[in-house]
């Protein structure tokens, strides 16, 4: 399931070179199940794996097809500078 608003192309978007980024999910209701959560780079190849990252996090597939096109995921960077190794 893909909300209307998404495009594939948005989520490559989100990464910047030479920082780590964080990114942090939240969903309707997401309080219930542990959200906020922060998501590793790698789960936004794509909105369907965002979408799968959520369910393996706990959210209700029931309750996401409940929600039908209503269901939306809020995602926000927390970027910071890339940490040095000795």
């Amino acid at each position: 399931m893909v909300g209307p608003f998404w495009k594939e192309s948005d989520s490559a978007a989100w990464i910047k070179e030479g920082k780590q980024t964080l990114y942090y999910v939240d969903v309707p209701e997401g309080w219930m199940y542990g959200f906020p959560k922060a998501m590793p780079n790698s789960a936004i190849d794509s909105v369907s794996a965002i979408y799968e990252w959520v369910l393996d996090k706990g959210y209700p597939k029931e309750k996401m097809d409940r929600m039908g096109s209503a269901f939306y995921i809020r995602i926000w960077a927390n970027t910071s500078p890339e940490s040095k190794s000795p």
